[in-house]
């Protein structure tokens, strides 16, 4: 089930498997739901399936590790 999401979030674990035909990433990430109370967070589990082929067009970047 496709979806489209713009919100901004922080990852708080991420890993990745390589297929075949494309690569699975699977991320956790935190986001705050009101910008004013930190206790108010929600946690997000999400998959991504990225094509190995790279003539197909996707919207995924690829995000840097910043510590």
């Amino acid at each position: 089930m496709p979806s489209k999401i713009s919100t901004i979030f922080y990852i708080h674990d991420s890993n990745e498997r390589l297929m075949q035909e494309y690569t699975v990433k699977e991320i956790m990430a935190v986001s705050r739901l009101d910008p004013n109370d930190a206790t108010k967070i929600i946690y997000l589990k999400i998959k991504a399936f990225i094509p190995s082929d790279k003539n197909i067009e996707t919207q995924i970047e690829d995000f840097e590790r910043r510590m």
